[in-house]
């Protein structure tokens, strides 16, 4: 299967070099030139991920037209809006995770930890991360303002415990983003998910 992961950072890096290693073909893309070329002759983010080699079946591009050849496209710390277009060509093929319990602490400025102030501030005792299709409600404008409207996939709660900042809070979340978006993939590419309106049922 073909996969374009968008984001090259060491979630990015990390999600595209365990789609490779289980035989996808892999694209994992930056906006950034500089990045890219860095990357190509690196093949490897000393900062994020050190001393982990980027296998050279992994492509790094800024092109962004190699997603229209892709079966599936994942954002992986990616937070500009997709245009409506992009979207409707890629119904239930664009997975997004988002570091909250969707339909809470989501919509406008809920990105980062905007979304873990929000929860502390409010006094909600859970948190947690959801994947979830990405459908055309992200076309309303901003950052990542209304792109957690899709269809669920899969969500997995954390406590918020007392004394949390949003730092420790992030960091409790991420733990599980780290499970659900690797997993939502697989699933995704053994063709396990099955969507019937807003409802995702694993086959």
């Amino acid at each position: 299967m073909k996969v374009f992961v968008l984001g090259t950072g060491g979630w990015g890096i990390a999600l595209a070099m365990l789609l490779h290693q289980n035989g996808h073909q892999v694209s994992s893309w930056t906006y950034q030139q500089a990045e890219c070329d860095l990357l190509h002759r690196e093949r490897c983010n000393e900062k994020l991920l050190p001393g982990v080699v980027i296998p050279e079946g992994i492509e790094i591009t800024t092109d962004m037209s190699g997603a229209a050849k892709a079966d599936l496209v994942v954002l992986a710390g990616y937070l500009p809006i997709l245009g409506r277009q992009v979207v409707r060509a890629y119904e239930h093929r664009i997975i997004n995770i988002h570091p909250a319990l969707i339909p809470a602490f989501c919509g406008p400025g809920m990105y980062g930890h905007h979304v873990h102030e929000a929860v502390l501030a409010y006094g909600a005792k859970i948190s947690g991360a959801t994947t979830h299709f990405v459908d055309e409600q992200i076309d309303h404008g901003g950052v990542n303002e209304e792109c957690d409207g899709g269809p669920i996939i899969l969500q997995k709660a954390v406590p918020v415990e007392e004394g949390d900042t949003p730092e420790t809070l992030a960091a409790r979340v991420l733990t599980v983003e780290h499970e659900i978006l690797p997993e939502s993939v697989r699933l995704f590419c053994a063709e396990k998910l099955g969507v019937d309106g807003r409802q995702v049922h694993v086959l």
